[in-house]
């Protein structure tokens, strides 16, 4: 044999030795690194893979633990313990868990000094606004509040109008139908019930001339509500008050005397 054969052979036999030798010591030095643990219990033990009752921690290794529970015994690793479990048996410290990273990053972010006065710019602004944009969201609706009373008491005031316009013209003997609830159109129901022409509407168009019309519907409206001059100088001064005086006092048509005996016809005989 030479001996360059059984150099290499010697080394090839020493290499397989120690490759036993560490898989033999592997799991003795790993039972080495384990420290037993006095009768640690736990009522609970919460897993990812599963829930553990009455449990007795036997060993505790680096990366897995034995438990003794009710229904026999178990090795679980470490990294498949929860949080709680983890700092229970000391492999976690106890208090919150870390931040993750988004947290980390927007608190990094927060700390960078541009964003800080950035914040503070912000902050100073909108403390110095808020009373005044409060002022002016309650002035708008102040006002809104207003606008809607002034527009609720116009139509109001409109409907009223008509209504008067229309008992003016049932008590003067010409019913005005829809005309006196439309808009500038019932002056020609209330023309009509003064006895004037609705050709006398277009006067009423004229600059003028209007307050001319105007006198004459005085006259005659008050005339066919069978009132005197005294209503006509009221309805020129304080108009308001002499319409509802028209509207709602008793006269005119609706006062007129109805006969109760029938007509007779006259009988004419003639002889032959």
């Amino acid at each position: 044999m030479r001996p360059k054969a059984f150099s290499t052979r010697l080394a090839l036999g020493f290499s397989l030795v120690g490759v036993l030798f560490g898989l033999a010591c592997g799991p003795v030095a790993q039972a080495a690194s384990s420290e037993p643990v006095g009768e640690q219990k736990l009522d609970v033990l919460q897993t990812k893979t599963g829930t553990y009752e009455k449990v007795t921690v036997t060993t505790k290794g680096r990366d897995y633990i034995v438990v003794q529970y009710a229904g026999g015994l178990a090795s679980i690793k470490v990294s498949d313990l929860t949080l709680e479990a983890k700092q229970a048996l000391g492999y976690a410290p106890l208090g919150p868990p870390p931040p993750s990273k988004a947290a980390q990053t927007a608190a990094a972010i927060k700390a960078i000094p541009q964003v800080q006065e950035a914040q503070k710019e912000v902050q100073k602004v909108w403390t110095s606004q808020s009373p005044e944009w409060i002022a002016r969201g309650k002035a708008v609706m102040a006002s809104k509040t207003l606008l809607y009373a002034v527009l609720g008491g116009v139509v109001l005031a409109y409907l009223f109008f008509c209504y008067c316009a229309m008992l003016i013209c049932q008590k003067a003997g010409k019913p005005g139908g829809v005309l006196v609830w439309l808009p500038v159109l019932q002056l020609i129901a209330l023309l009509r019930a003064a006895g004037m022409s609705p050709w006398w509407f277009v006067g009423y168009l004229v600059p003028a001339f209007n307050l001319l019309v105007h006198v004459i519907w005085c006259v005659k409206i008050s005339k066919a509500r069978g009132k005197g001059f005294l209503t006509v100088i009221c309805l020129l001064l304080a108009y308001p008050l002499a319409f509802m005086y028209l509207a709602f006092s008793a006269g005119g048509a609706e006062a007129a005397p109805k006969s109760d005996t029938p007509a007779v016809g006259s009988l004419t005989l003639e002889t032959f």
